[in-house]
């Protein structure tokens, strides 16, 4: 008797776990309209068509030396075939990642996408990590990314697992749970477009890995494909010297030119650049190089998606698809470190500058919601000038308990504004000499730059 009672609930869970597995995909069904697509090596149009699209990913925290050394000198200075400056994707974690060179990064065009809140090194971690693990390491370090960064999370729409560690379905339900729409963690050895996940992918998966078998409907894919040599090398294995570094490079970008044009990956982390000697002047020159072809493009992993979803052909790509905007931010200049004291210049009359004081948040957070890392209450201050004069006045005079407005001083003046919150004093030092407007802030440790905006509006 017992076990004719416990077969029909056998059956009820064997039948719910056939119907959880994805369906084979069926193009007829699956519409790019309604944003759809089967995995499949073919691209959208023809391969004369096609621009080779390369998106260097990168996946350190954001730091002053990473960005000032490695980051910027690699890929600023690019431009693209169309004459627009090149994009690339930042998987930011949080420990150690200073947020206003995140939120500059959005600023200057780039994507900012996910890589957790704590980048544990230890792969077992990601790979058998439960989904409520994971929408809290990914789901909160989307909401820190906004509030740190002042990046609105509609932005902020892709992932990338630590050691590209998939824990299987876990992963893709955190990832549309928590309101993402793309990951970039699935290696391949063959050459895959994106594909989104409404029917059975058929991309390869690692032996040793967990792949996703459930349907996620209408959530992307952006493969990453494995890039090795004819020999076995890949790059991590070059010979250590730049010039065969970038040979390898160039061969990379031409074979899968000349096979499919399936949309290129390149992670880039310090790792690599510590553990492979030149490894960064090979890779630069590599770079170099392949831009020499007009239909190379470097581009974020949001716009490969685009592209895919609206494929025009190369005569009429484009590098931007998408404009970021940051809220009442209409231009955000560079804030430069010179001895404790940041620095931002400009000389236009008429311009609104805000300047947001963020308490900074622990670097050894675990993956909590961000009011847990709060400390203090935000701070933010407003100057306007009209090129002779800056009048400077507190947004919140709850907060800040400005006596009244101030004269900062004219414009060979020096004038200096202070206020005390939660029983810290912050020193601020507007110095405009005749040519520019400088700002400079000296705070307290426990406090960093959130935001520096250039604009109309004061947000």
């Amino acid at each position: 008797m017992k076990f004719l009672i416990g077969l029909p609930l056998l059956l009820a869970v064997c039948l719910h776990q056939v119907q959880a597995v994805a369906e084979p995909c069926d193009s007829s069904k699956c519409d790019i309209a309604e944003n759809c697509r089967c995995s499949t090596t073919s691209g959208p149009l023809g391969l004369e068509e096609t621009p080779q699209l390369i998106v260097l990913a990168f996946t350190d925290a954001a730091t002053d030396d990473i960005y000032k050394n490695r980051w910027s000198p690699l890929v600023e200075p690019r431009t693209n075939p169309d004459g627009e400056y090149v994009s690339a994707t930042f998987y930011i974690n949080h420990e150690y990642s200073n947020y206003q060179i995140v939120h500059d990064l959005a600023s200057y065009g780039f994507e900012i996408g996910v890589h957790s809140v704590s980048n544990n090194v230890n792969q077992s971690y990601w790979r058998n990590a439960d989904q409520e693990l994971l929408e809290r390491e990914f789901g909160n370090q989307r909401e820190i990314i906004s509030k740190f960064a002042n990046i609105p999370e509609e932005y902020i729409v892709g992932t990338i697992t630590p050691q590209l560690q998939l824990a299987g379905d876990n992963s893709l339900k955190a990832f549309t749970a928590q309101g993402f729409t793309y990951d970039n963690s699935w290696p391949s050895k063959l050459r895959y477009f994106p594909y989104t996940l409404d029917y059975a992918s058929t991309q390869d998966c690692d032996i040793g890995a967990t792949c996703p078998t459930e349907a996620y409907k209408g959530f992307w894919v952006a493969p990453i494909v494995d890039l090795i040599s004819e020999d076995g090398d890949s790059i991590f294995f070059c010979s250590q010297t730049p010039q065969e570094i970038s040979d390898w490079i160039v061969e990379q970008v031409e074979t899968v030119k000349a096979a499919n044009k399936a949309p290129l990956t390149l992670i880039i982390e310090e790792n690599l650049f510590t553990s492979v000697e030149n490894s960064w002047e090979g890779l630069n020159d590599g770079l170099d190089r392949i831009q020499e072809a007009n239909d190379v493009f470097l581009v974020s992993q949001a716009r490969v998606i685009e592209w895919i979803k609206n494929p025009v052909p190369l005569s009429e790509f484009r590098t931007s698809a998408v404009e970021v905007d940051l809220g009442c931010v209409k231009a955000s200049c560079n804030l430069e470190n010179l001895e404790g004291h940041f620095y931002c210049t400009t000389a236009e009359a008429g311009d609104t500058f805000q300047l947001t004081l963020v308490k900074r948040p622990t670097s050894s957070l675990t993956p909590g919601k961000p009011k847990t890392i709060l400390r203090g209450k935000s701070m933010a201050l407003t100057v306007y000038y009209d090129g002779k004069n800056m009048t400077s006045k507190p947004l919140n005079p709850e907060l800040y308990h400005l006596a009244k407005e101030r004269q900062l001083g004219t414009y060979e003046e020096l004038s200096t504004l202070s206020w005390r919150d939660s029983g810290s004093t912050m020193g601020n030092t507007f110095d405009a000499p005749r040519s520019t407007l400088r700002f400079r802030t000296e705070m307290a440790e426990n406090t960093t730059v959130g935001s520096y905006f250039r604009g109309d509006e004061t947000g």
